[in-house]
């Protein structure tokens, strides 16, 4: 199996998670991620003076997952009904 890297965000409404995408390297995800995290400070800074720098924040709304991909190989059919 190969790894895959799902880039997540973290709503700040109600606290849900969304998976926006999937990249085959951790790099490119982290790259995705963090420009979408100063993106989305820079939308938020714009009614205050000050910009805080994303590494020194205490949490992030972007972030990367990596996971397993599985093969997608012959599956066992089940003739029972359900």
């Amino acid at each position: 199996m190969e790894d895959i890297f799902l880039l997540v965000e973290h709503s700040r409404d109600l606290g849900e998670v969304h998976v926006l995408g999937w990249f085959a390297t951790e790099v490119q995800a982290r790259e995705a991620a963090e420009a979408l995290e100063w993106q989305a400070r820079r939308d938020a800074e714009q009614l205050r003076a000050t910009a805080q720098p994303v590494d020194s924040a205490r949490s992030r709304r972007y972030w990367v997952k990596g996971i397993s991909r599985f093969q997608s190989g012959a599956l066992a059919s089940s003739t029972t009904l359900h």
